[in-house]
């Protein structure tokens, strides 16, 4: 595995592999809160059509669609039973 800090911030990506072949890559932070659970992020290609179909299935979006300077995009949604999970698109442009 191999972990780089993003930018300045403290989060640090985690790689799993070569970009080629599949994988779970992640990232870890400073929790802001002890009772903070784990969030899977999910990568889409299109960001606003998974919103809509998170709500058309029951799950509820609690953060919007919010950019990552130069990176994409993220959003936050729980599901039917309160789990909380990430969307995030990749956008160069995003920002």
């Amino acid at each position: 595995w191999k972990f780089q800090q993003f930018a300045d911030q403290p989060y640090w990506l985690a790689m799993t592999g070569d970009k080629e072949k599949p994988g779970i890559d992640g990232a870890i932070m400073k929790k802001r809160d002890p009772r903070q659970p784990v969030v899977n992020t999910i990568a889409v290609e299109d960001l606003d059509a998974m919103m809509e179909k998170v709500k058309a299935h029951g799950g509820t979006i609690v953060v919007e669609k919010m950019p990552v300077p130069t990176v994409g995009w993220v959003a936050y949604f729980t599901d039917p039973d309160g789990n909380i999970h990430g969307l995030w698109q990749e956008d160069r442009n995003a920002g």
